[in-house]
């Protein structure tokens, strides 16, 4: 089996050999691209115009590992690569997409993401930090998307509060929040179950709530959805502990007090186990109480609060330089 350098280099350098004549001379880059949990490899076509969506090198190199066939893994990776460029193409150049009515927030985790907080406005949340993207594209394909950096937020000449709250009206329509009985899809609307009859009348008595959003990407940022929780809670007619599950949701369900530690460790044991690295959020749980419509750390919070209150200034303080320069 091959390395992964080895295989990175055969790739790109044999990858346009799997596509259509008419991309034999768009010229590739390869660039280190920090997401959620980890640096990867992303190659794409370098256009002066517009944008290019990348494939990651790691990805294509363990779906390698499982087949161990070269040329049908190159194969593939060229034909995502193509769709992927002539999907966007469609969408228009950066300033066509780059509006404030397609901004959305994802959380992250803080300790495991510092090098890509460095580049991108974000606002810290216990343990976790919310960032920006656009929905450059939102089709039966899924959504594709582009992170807001400091570059752009100085273009676009926004403040991070200003973010948040795009972030928040346009994922009311765009990607509403959608809950479920964990193993059997319920299709309840959260906009919908905010209504006076609907709210009467219906039942939910499951011992575990999915809470995620409609195209299930990003998900998790329902944590700062307090319409969301409250709804949740007040169904339960209690307060909620909240489970981590991934980025794409969380799992609410009713808090008993003793239990959080003994959950923390289910948590941690889960994304050990099952969650992908680039999916993982926390290992911490929440608690969401229903009368204040408070959501807190359950766990790990005084820890988490010395390392947050050390970083934020000087976080503070490169966003100030950064909207200085950009306005």
């Amino acid at each position: 089996m091959l390395s992964y350098g080895i295989f990175k280099e055969i790739l790109i350098d044999n990858i346009k050999k799997y596509m259509p004549a008419e991309y034999q001379d768009y010229p590739l880059k390869v660039e280190k691209h920090a997401k959620a949990n980890m640096v990867v490899d992303g190659i794409s076509f370098a256009v002066s115009n517009g944008i290019s969506p990348s494939i990651h090198i790691n990805d294509v190199y363990e779906s390698y590992k499982e087949c161990e066939s070269v040329e049908a893994v190159l194969r593939a990776a060229a034909e995502k690569m193509v769709k992927e460029y002539e999907r966007i193409s469609k969408m228009g150049s950066l300033p066509d997409f780059a509006v404030k009515e397609n901004v959305l927030m994802k959380l992250i985790n803080t300790g495991m993401n510092q090098e890509l907080l460095a580049h991108c406005p974000h606002r810290e949340v216990m343990d976790l930090s919310a960032v920006y993207y656009w929905a450059v594209a939102m089709d039966e394909e899924g959504i594709a998307t582009a992170l807001i950096t400091n570059d752009n937020v100085g273009m676009m000449c926004v403040t991070e509060e200003e973010l948040y709250e795009l972030a928040k009206q346009n994922a009311k329509r765009l990607i509403p929040t959608t809950i479920q009985e964990l193993g059997a899809f319920m299709g309840l609307n959260m906009g919908d179950l905010a209504l006076g009859d609907e709210f009467d009348s219906v039942k939910l008595d499951h011992e575990m709530i999915l809470v995620t959003n409609k195209q299930g990407l990003n998900g998790a940022v329902a944590m700062l959805d307090d319409e969301a929780l409250h709804t949740v809670a007040e169904y339960f007619g209690d307060n909620l502990h909240i489970l981590p599950s991934s980025i794409h949701e969380i799992i609410a369900i009713k808090a008993e007090e003793g239990h959080e530690k003994e959950l923390a460790e289910m948590v941690a044991d889960i994304n050990q186990k099952e969650v992908p690295l680039g999916d993982r959020l926390s290992d911490n749980v929440y608690f969401y109480d229903r009368l204040k419509r408070e959501l807190t750390m359950a766990t790990g919070s005084r820890e988490i609060n010395r390392l947050n209150a050390g970083q934020q200034e000087n976080r503070d303080l490169a966003k100030t330089s950064m909207l200085q320069m950009g306005r």
